[in-house]
């Protein structure tokens, strides 16, 4: 019975692959090799859409890149082969998806490495050096090391968002500044007090500060530097 069951799948293999292998072969367009000039692209496109071998795909790929192409300079385009301004603008293509594939992975990457959590705001009026005074906001936060690795710094922003989905305020944070030589420890959490001047003469600052309650704290992290020199950067993998 085993060697019916063998006998049986083999045979199944064996005719799957006759019949792939029976498969007509897709056409290729012999316009392919017909070459731009300044003055047959119309009638390039007539051509094509007259050819039945002439994917549908690649129009929107002619099309894109002969308008990518053409913005570099008439040079770029002139003299190609449709062939050839479909491929680079598949390649084009593919480069601009797995940059920003690579960007995305990097997003994650940064999340599950820390955590971040927005405490509240502290604002205050500091005495300086001159006997006068400034008004500074305090932010205070938490960052978690949530890697294998001493933390040294972490970057990003800290967006305050209104309750209509308005970008009130944007805030640099540089977690360095704050550490100064200290590292964060894989599995510790500080706390860290962070000041930004606040201009009494900007009203967005005015808002944060006095509706701060309603606003939502957003955090996208950036770059995190590992005291090994080791880093993971969404800059890098732009």
């Amino acid at each position: 019975m085993k060697s019916f069951y063998q006998s049986a799948i083999v045979l199944l293999l064996i005719t799957v692959l006759v019949f792939a292998g029976c498969q007509p072969q897709e056409k290729e367009s012999k316009l392919l090799d017909e070459v731009v000039t300044k003055y047959n692209i119309t009638d390039l496109f007539k051509k094509l859409r007259e050819d039945k071998d002439f994917k549908s795909q690649d129009f929107e790929y002619f099309t894109n890149g002969m308008t990518r192409l053409v913005t570099k300079s008439t040079d770029s385009l002139l003299g190609k082969t449709i062939g050839q301004v479909i491929t680079l603008q598949k390649n084009h293509e593919r480069d601009e998806i797995s940059a920003t594939a690579a960007n995305q992975a990097t997003k994650v990457e940064l999340v599950l490495n820390h955590e971040f959590k927005y405490v509240g705001m502290n604002p205050r009026n500091v005495d300086l050096n001159d006997n006068s005074k400034r008004e500074v906001d305090f932010l205070i936060y938490e960052i978690t090391n949530k890697s294998e690795k001493e933390i040294t710094d972490l970057e990003g922003i800290l967006q305050f968002i209104t309750p209509n989905n308005e970008t009130l305020k944007i805030y640099p944070i540089v977690a360095s500044k704050i550490l100064k030589d200290e590292v964060l420890k894989p599995g510790e959490t500080k706390r860290f007090s962070h000041p930004f001047n606040h201009d009494i003469n900007n009203p967005n600052d005015e808002r944060v500060r006095n509706e701060h309650s309603s606003l939502r704290p957003i955090w996208i992290a950036s770059k995190i530097i590992f005291k090994d020199g080791s880093q993971i950067s969404v800059t890098k993998t732009l």
